[in-house]
C-alpha cells in the first residue's frame, strides 16, 4: 500500500525542486544582466566626470557605447551618441558629427520620443551647424525646436542659439531680438548658467555696436552670475571680454586689471588654450602704455605656453617691440617667423600684417627691392581680403532681404486664405438662412432678412479693415525694399571708391616710372639697370586688371546688368557698356572723367554718342534714368 502512494508524492516533490531551480536560474540571469547594464552606465558616468582630457573621455564613451549596444540599452545609446557628436564638433569632423546625431534621431523614432528631448536634439543639430559656420541651417533647426516643447529652459536655450547664429552673420538687430526673447523667460524657469550666457551675448552685441556702457553693464552682470554658479571657465571668458571693452576705449589700466584677473582664473583651471591668448592681450596693453620690455616678456611667455605652432600674431607683435627698441636682428627673426606661420596656415589677415611689417623693416634698412617685394605681397593679401569681405556683405544683405521677403509673402498668403475662408463661411451662413427662411412665417422671414443685411454690413466693414491691413503690409514691404535699395547704393559708393583708389595708385606708379625714365638718361649703365629693375617692379605692382575687377564687382552688386544691356543693345562697345555702368551708379560727368583720366568734354561727347546708339532722340529723357529702366 505504501509503495502505491509514493510515486505521486515523489513526482510532486521533484516538480517543486525543478521549478525552484528554474526560478533561481532566471533570477541569477536577471541579476547578471542588471550587473552588465550597471557597468555600461558606470562607464558613461565615469566619462562625464572627465573634464580636461578629451581623448580619455572619448575612449570611455566608445567603451560604454559598445556595452550599451550589447545589452540593447537604447536610451543610454542615444545619450552616448549625443556626447560623441559633441566630441566630433570640437574636431569639426562633419561626417562623424551627423553620423552620431542621426543615430540618436533614429533611436528617438524607435522609442517614439517627443517633446523636450526631441527639441534638445534639434538644438544639437543647430549647434553643430553653428560650429561648422553654416548659420542658415543652424537657424532652421533651432526654429523647429521652439514648437516642440513647453519647457521654458529649452525655449530660452533655443532663442539664445538663434541669437548666436544671427550674431555670427552680423545681423545685430535680429541677434538682440532673440537674446531679449531668451532673457524675457522668467529667471526661475532657466538655470543661472544659461542666464549668464544670455547676458554675456547681449553684452557682446552692444560691444560690436560700440555701445560700451551697455556692453559693460551686461558683461558685469554675466560675470557675477558665472562666479555665483562657479562656472570658472565662463567667468574667465566674460572677464576677457570686459578687458577688451576697456582696451578699445584706451583705458589701459582697467584692461590690464581684467586681463590679469582672467590669467589668474585660467591658470587655476589649467586652461592651456586661454593662457597664451590672455598673455597676448597683456602684451598689447603693455606696448600701448610704452612698457616695451614688459610687452616682450608677455609675448615670450605666450609663445612658451602655446600648445600650437600657429603664433603669427605673437611673433609679429614681438617683432614690432624689437623694432621700437632698435633691435633689428630680433625684429627680423620674429617678423620672418610670423610670415612663415601665416603662409603655412594660409591666413590672409596675418599674411597681410606680417608682410607689411617685413616691408617696413627692409625699408628701414634701405633694402628697397625687398621692401617693394613684401609690399606687393601685402597689397595682394589686402585686395583678396577686401573682395572676400565685399562678397560676404553682399550675400548677407541678399540673405536678409530674401528672408524678409519670404516672411512678408507668407503673411500676405495667410491673410488672403483667411479672407477666402471668411467669405466662404459667410456665404454658407447666408445659404442656410435662405433655406431656413422658407419654413418660417413672413414675419420671421423679414426678421432674418434684416439680420442678413446687418451681417452683410458687418462683413463689408471687416473686409475693408482686412484690405486696409493688407495695404499697410504692402507699405511696410515697400519701405524694406527702399532700405535694400539704399544699401545697394552704399555698395555702389564703396565700389567707386575702390576703383578710384586703384586708378590713383596706377597713375602714381606711372608718374614714378616717367620720372625714373628721365633720371636714368643721365646715369651710367649699372645705375640704369638698377633703375630699369625698379621700373619693372613698379609695373608689376600696378593693377592692369582694374576694369576687369570693376566689371566683376559691379555685376555682383547689379546682378545681370551687362547681360540685359547686351540683349537690348548688342552693338555697344566695352567702353560704352562701362559708361552705362557708371551712369547706372549715378556718377556725374566730373566723377567719370576723374576715374577714367579723361576730360569732362570728352565724357560729354561720349554721352552724346551713347544717346545716339541708344536711339534717344527726345532731349527731355535723362540718360541715367533710361539705362536704369532698360536694365531693371
Amino acid at each position: 500500500m505504501k509503495n502505491s502512494k509514493n510515486p505521486t508524492l515523489h513526482k510532486t516533490i521533484i516538480f517543486i525542486i525543478l521549478l525552484s531551480f528554474s526560478m533561481i536560474n532566471k533570477a541569477s540571469v536577471c541579476q547578471e544582466q542588471k550587473k552588465d547594464s550597471v557597468h555600461a552606465y558606470q562607464l558613461f558616468e565615469e566619462a562625464l566626470t572627465i573634464k580636461n582630457n578629451k581623448e580619455t573621455k572619448f575612449s570611455l564613451l566608445k567603451e560604454s557605447l559598445l556595452e550599451a549596444e550589447n545589452k540593447e540599452l537604447l536610451f543610454l545609446q542615444s545619450k552616448i551618441h549625443t556626447y560623441l557628436a559633441v566630441y566630433y564638433i570640437s574636431k569639426l569632423d562633419s561626417s562623424n558629427i551627423f553620423k552620431h546625431l542621426n543615430k540618436t534621431k533614429s533611436i528617438y523614432q524607435t522609442l517614439n520620443t517627443k517633446g523636450k528631448l526631441q527639441a534638445l536634439l534639434l538644438l544639437d543639430y543647430a549647434y553643430a551647424y553653428q560650429q561648422l559656420k553654416n548659420y542658415d541651417e543652424s537657424i532652421f533647426f533651432a526654429e523647429q525646436a521652439i514648437g516642440l516643447t513647453n519647457n521654458q529652459e529649452t525655449k530660452a536655450k533655443t532663442y539664445n542659439s538663434i541669437g548666436v547664429a544671427y550674431l555670427s552673420l552680423g545681423d545685430y538687430e535680429e541677434a538682440l531680438k532673440q537674446f531679449y526673447m531668451a532673457k524675457a523667460i522668467k529667471s526661475e524657469e532657466k538655470s543661472l548658467t544659461l542666464e549668464s550666457q544670455i547676458n554675456q551675448n547681449i553684452g557682446i552685441v552692444h560691444f560690436r555696436l560700440k555701445d560700451y556702457l551697455k556692453a559693460l553693464e551686461y558683461l558685469n552682470i554675466a560675470s557675477e552670475q558665472k562666479q555665483e554658479s562657479k562656472d570658472l571657465k565662463g567667468q574667465m571668458r566674460t572677464v576677457i571680454n570686459i578687458g577688451n571693452v576697456y582696451a578699445l576705449q584706451n583705458k589701459h589700466s582697467n584692461a590690464h586689471e581684467y586681463y590679469q584677473n582672467a590669467l589668474h582664473i585660467a591658470k587655476s583651471i589649467n586652461d592651456n588654450v586661454a593662457i597664451p591668448a590672455i598673455l597676448l592681450n597683456l602684451g598689447y596693453i603693455a606696448s600701448k602704455e610704452g612698457h616695451h620690455q614688459n610687452a616682450i616678456k608677455y609675448y615670450q611667455n605666450a609663445l612658451e605656453s602655446s600648445l600650437t605652432e600657429n603664433n603669427s600674431v605673437v611673433y609679429n607683435n614681438l617683432g614690432g617691440e624689437y623694432m621700437t627698441l632698435d633691435n633689428l636682428n630680433a625684429a627680423f627673426f620674429n617678423y620672418t617667423k610670423a610670415y612663415q606661420n601665416a603662409t603655412k596656415n594660409k591666413e590672409l589677415e596675418h599674411i597681410k600684417s606680417s608682410s607689411l611689417s617685413l616691408s617696413y623693416y627692409y625699408r628701414h634698412i634701405k633694402e628697397f627691392k625687398k621692401a617693394l617685394e613684401y609690399h606687393h605681397i601685402y597689397s595682394q593679401a589686402k585686395d583678396s581680403l577686401l573682395n572676400t569681405e565685399l562678397i560676404k556683405r553682399i550675400e548677407n544683405i541678399k540673405h536678409k532681404h530674401e528672408k524678409e521677403l519670404n516672411l512678408s509673402q507668407i503673411k500676405l498668403l495667410k491673410k488672403s486664405n483667411e479672407l477666402k475662408e471668411f467669405k466662404l463661411i459667410r456665404n454658407k451662413k447666408i445659404n442656410l438662412a435662405l433655406v431656413a427662411s422658407t419654413l418660417l412665417l413672413v414675419l420671421l422671414i423679414l426678421l432674418l432678412i434684416r439680420k442678413s443685411k446687418s451681417n452683410k454690413r458687418n462683413s463689408q466693414a471687416l473686409i475693408k479693415q482686412q484690405e486696409l491691413l493688407h495695404q499697410k503690409e504692402k507699405e511696410i514691404l515697400r519701405v524694406k525694399q527702399e532700405k535694400l535699395t539704399n544699401e545697394l547704393s552704399a555698395k555702389n559708393i564703396q565700389l567707386t571708391n575702390h576703383i578710384i583708389q586703384a586708378s590713383e595708385k596706377n597713375e602714381f606708379i606711372e608718374s614714378l616710372i616717367s620720372n625714373l625714365d628721365l633720371i636714368k638718361t643721365d646715369l651710367n649703365l649699372k645705375k640704369t639697370k638698377e633703375i630699369n629693375f625698379v621700373i619693372h617692379e613698379l609695373k608689376q605692382n600696378s593693377n592692369d586688371n582694374i576694369w576687369q575687377e570693376f566689371d566683376v564687382m559691379f555685376n555682383e552688386i547689379q546682378h545681370g546688368f551687362y547681360e540685359k544691356l547686351h540683349e537690348t543693345f548688342p552693338e555697344l562697345s566695352a567702353a560704352e557698356r562701362r559708361l552705362c555702368a557708371f551712369l547706372r551708379m549715378d556718377m556725374s560727368t566730373k566723377e567719370i572723367a576723374h576715374i577714367t583720366h579723361k576730360s569732362a568734354a570728352g565724357i560729354d561727347t561720349a554721352r552724346s554718342r551713347l544717346r545716339k546708339k541708344l536711339n534717344i532722340s527726345d532731349s527731355s529723357i535723362i540718360l541715367s534714368d533710361f539705362i536704369r529702366q532698360i536694365t531693371s
